[in-house]
């Protein structure tokens, strides 16, 4: 359904959702196994499958992508990647360590999907409500894809150094049909560094539902991004 976000080093697969017997690691099957609603367990097997198709893109065959504690996958050693599920469809991207990349985040969500109104106080911070409601605190679409970009940029930075960002640590400064910017205001690892922390993403929208995706290299925390 989606192309891949960032084809210059990463690798990517996305497909709908099925209920249909997929091929994937044992070890996968067998943390699948333990969930007891069908449904979250065909969005969990499907997701994996994408991640053994993409790891097969990067020459990389019968490795699982298991579960931490914390619900947040587990690459291989030499692999930093990033996996999604929404809407009926799922998504994975990966690449391997050494190419400067510190860490990468996707999210997918479901445009049409009603949400309360007062998630808007929740997930934007008060020049965002400002921005992009004009005041007032009616879910729209942007709303639902700022949600989505903060996601994506939460699961890039976790892994790092499993430091929480919340919602409004990061705030959303422009949208387009392609991308989007973001600041981030808190650090996201333990050593401190310049803040704001500018953040370009990529965004895909089809049938209604979004992908936001964002990628963090090296570098780009010691530039002065203010």
């Amino acid at each position: 359904m989606f192309s891949n976000p960032f084809p210059d080093i990463c690798h990517f697969h996305s497909e709908k959702v099925s209920d249909k017997p997929l091929e994937i690691h044992p070890k996968e099957r067998e943390i699948a196994g333990r969930f007891k609603a069908s449904k979250r367990r065909e969005e969990f097997i499907t997701a994996r499958r994408c991640a053994q198709l993409a790891m097969r893109k990067a020459n990389l065959t019968g490795l699982p992508v298991l579960r931490a504690n914390n619900r947040s996958p587990q690459w291989p050693f030499s692999m930093i990647g990033s996996i999604t599920h929404g809407a009926g469809y799922a998504a994975a991207i990966l690449c391997r360590q050494g190419s400067g990349l510190l860490g990468i985040g996707m999210d997918m969500e479901d445009l049409s999907r009603e949400i309360k109104s007062n998630i808007c106080r929740q997930i934007l911070t008060e020049l965002e409500i400002q921005k992009w409601l004009k005041g007032r605190e009616t879910v729209n679409s942007e709303v639902k894809t700022i949600f989505s970009i903060k996601e994506a940029i939460y699961k890039c930075f976790f892994p790092i150094s499993e430091l929480y960002l919340g919602f409004k640590d990061a705030e959303v400064d422009e949208i387009s049909d392609t991308g989007f910017i973001a600041r981030l205001l808190k650090s996201p690892i333990n050593n401190d560094i310049p803040l704001p922390l500018k953040l370009k993403g990529t965004l895909a929208v089809k049938n209604s539902v979004v992908l936001s995706a964002v990628r963090v290299f090296y570098h780009d925390l010691t530039t002065d991004a203010r």
